[in-house]
């Protein structure tokens, strides 16, 4: 995606009053740093009061290169909770379908997700998404949409060549796959042969940096780990073989079995050729 502005408004009396407890913000602009490149996050906390909920909100849709907004908190049942109240008069398009593709996902985490009356909508051109306040369920959701987002504010853009590369890709997706006619059997059920096709490296670096998104720590060292315990534990042997017992012949074999590294010993009696 290209380089956008990303709004995160922490709506909580509690916060407002002691920023320092706010966590669902910080996780936010975090988890949008690190899977969007090159993207700016700013930030900010109100009370749960509808008017200078809407005030912040109509000063960031103003801004023409702040294309995302995501609230958290104030979406609950609580007579204080007025965050959807809030968003809902300053929308031109509502968006019920990414709210409820949000719901539906957060309820597999948790049934209490169905107590959330979250909107999504559209204000002048910013998607607006009013996400949860608690710090695992912004986590989750954030999970959810991060994929549409790109595609969602190429759509509010009307940015027609980038909308048309993502429709192309995902009407010709069914199509993607390989077919491999070179793939043989073996000697035993224990089938060596990779059913795909070789690829060059360079080909399949290509292939990763294309699909997934670079991270803020890419190339960099977190931690130096060492095993406990040695891998493979067991003197493991290099090679592979048959094990026959002959007193001289030629002719075809056949395979009783096989045991892998590490398997209890094969006790097949081998009858002499």
């Amino acid at each position: 995606m290209e380089s956008i502005t990303f709004g995160v408004l922490t709506i909580s009396d509690t916060c407002w009053q002691e920023p320092a407890k706010d966590t669902s913000g910080p996780i936010l602009r975090q988890l949008i740093t690190e899977t969007f490149a090159n993207t700016q996050v700013i930030g900010n906390i109100v009370p749960d009061e509808k008017d200078l909920i809407q005030q912040e909100l109509r000063k960031w849709i103003d801004r023409e290169e702040l294309r995302v907004i995501l609230t958290t908190g104030g979406t609950g049942f609580a007579p204080r909770d007025v965050t959807p109240e809030a968003t809902r008069q300053l929308l031109e398009k509502e968006c019920p379908q990414l709210s409820m593709y949000i719901t539906l996902e957060s309820i597999k985490q948790t049934q209490y997700a169905a107590l959330s009356r979250g909107l999504c909508g559209i204000a002048g051109n910013t998607l607006i998404l009013n996400l949860p306040g608690s710090e695992k369920a912004v986590k989750e959701c954030f999970q959810t949409i991060r994929e549409l987002l790109p595609h969602a504010v190429h759509l509010i853009g009307d940015d027609v060549s980038l909308v048309r590369k993502t429709h192309a890709e995902v009407q010709g997706s069914a199509q993607k796959g390989h077919i491999c006619p070179h793939k043989t059997g073996t000697g035993t059920y224990s089938d060596r042969n990779s059913p795909f096709p070789m690829l060059a490296v360079q080909e399949v670096l290509s292939i990763i940096f294309n699909t997934v998104q670079k991270t803020a720590n890419l190339d960099k060292i977190l931690l130096e780990m060492s095993a406990p315990v040695n891998i493979p534990p067991f003197r493991a042997s290099i090679k592979d073989g048959y094990a026959m017992k002959s007193t001289g012949f030629s002719g075809s074999k056949r395979v009783l079995g096989c045991i892998a590294a590490g398997n209890s010993p094969n006790t097949l009696p081998l009858a002499e050729g």
